[in-house]
């Protein structure tokens, strides 16, 4: 009875909040306004998988899992079925949640990565060659595939991270290439697509991964500016953005490692060119990031994050929003995931979905934040099944 009165009270709740522009705006804004507490909600798509999912799956596992959200409320995301397929879904600010599948859709399935405050959705999708192309879907459900023009893919290679719209129509991810080296991408508004690379960036073939890879759901700004990583040719990872104007500049955490893997990867960039991210160690601990304009770079570890050397543990940024307010997950000594909230005067809460799971590879899990401070993302339970949650701040 008590958990389905407060899932009740969370759908009331998201559906007055999260359909209010003024409110994502201008929360606590009142100088005696009482304190208001987080309210977390969950969600699952329907036809999501339910089978019991194998340990560590993280986004893989069956399930749903909320991705990207933007400022009117709307979240998007992916679901896997219990055959292993991905499917993407869009719900809307009153709950409503959509179903949808790519035309031409299969293997692997489709992948709902981001979405503009028009309600246009990017993402990509496995065809029938096995071979990765991006898709648009427009408010009104209409797909527009796409690819690189003038290359030629296999199976298992192409646009594996159209990820990322603004509210231009500009799409942003990278693409794969057929001796399995990584390129970015920008798709303009009217369907042209241009390519890019670090200059830095490895291009050994077969020898993945190498070149340049942009951030996944938040790594292209309002402005057209576009963050991620790059592997160099010892396949260490690098950070750097690209302005709209073309000009790359790449920056290095001072944390980082130069071992395979380790360094720096940027993951989301804001309208004022600020960009948070994570740094891999020399003893593969991760800590986050934020990067100012000007590119000085301030580090931030969680509370109980784990530091257990060789396990990939720590705190790693995942969303940065206009207000400066970031979001993470936290991977604590027990190989445990937990949210994290980082306010603009860097204080950091942690958070947990409440029916997440308590064994290694499973708990809470942000994908990013929006505009009016609500993070969204997914929650592994411990059956290691994936379910979609909105926190409200």
């Amino acid at each position: 009875m008590r958990s389905n009165r407060l899932k009740k009270l969370g759908i009331t709740a998201v559906m007055l909040w999260l359909c209010s522009p003024l409110v994502l705006l201008a929360q606590d804004s009142e100088e005696h306004a009482p304190k208001k507490h987080p309210l977390l909600v969950t969600f699952d798509a329907p036809d999501a998988g339910k089978i019991d999912g194998a340990a560590f799956c993280f986004g893989n596992c069956p399930g749903t899992a909320a991705v990207n959200a933007n400022r009117n409320g709307d979240v998007t995301g992916y679901y896997v079925d219990d055959s292993s397929a991905f499917h993407g879904f869009v719900r809307n600010c009153d709950g409503k949640l959509t179903e949808f599948d790519a035309p031409g859709a299969t293997g692997a399935g489709t992948i709902a990565y981001s979405i503009n405050s028009e309600g246009a959705i990017a993402g990509l999708f496995q065809d029938a060659n096995g071979i990765f192309e991006g898709f648009l879907r427009s408010p009104n459900g209409h797909f527009t595939t796409f690819t690189i023009p003038h290359e030629s893919f296999g199976p298992g290679q192409g646009l594996t991270g159209a990820a990322n719209i603004n509210d231009e129509g500009e799409i942003a991810g990278y693409f794969t290439d057929s001796n399995i080296v990584n390129h970015g991408f920008l798709r303009h508004a009217d369907g042209k697509i241009e390519t890019f690379d670090v200059a830095a960036a490895g291009t050994s073939p077969n020898f993945p991964p190498q070149g340049t890879v942009v951030a996944l759901e938040s790594g292209l700004s309002g402005q057209g500016a576009i963050t991620g990583w790059y592997f160099d040719s010892s396949q260490a990872t690098h950070g750097y953005v690209r302005g709209k104007d073309g000009a790359i500049k790449t920056f290095d955490d001072a944390l980082g490692g130069n071992g395979l893997f380790q360094g720096t990867l940027a993951g989301s960039i804001n309208s004022l060119g600020e960009i948070a991210g994570g740094v891999l160690d020399i003893n593969n601990v991760y800590h986050g990031f934020v990067r100012s304009r000007d590119g000085a770079i301030t580090n931030f570890d969680a509370p109980g994050a784990g530091n257990t050397p060789g396990q990939y543990q720590g705190t790693f940024a995942v969303g940065i929003n206009d207000a400066r307010e970031i979001t993470a997950y936290v991977t604590d000594n027990n190989n445990l995931t937990h949210g994290a909230v980082r306010d603009t005067h860097g204080h950091i809460l942690l958070f947990d979905v409440e029916a997440a799971g308590t064994g290694q590879g499973q708990g809470t899990t942000p994908q990013g934040i929006n505009p009016g401070g609500a993070v969204l993302g997914y929650y592994t339970d411990c059956h290691n099944v994936n379910h979609g949650f909105l926190r409200l701040p």
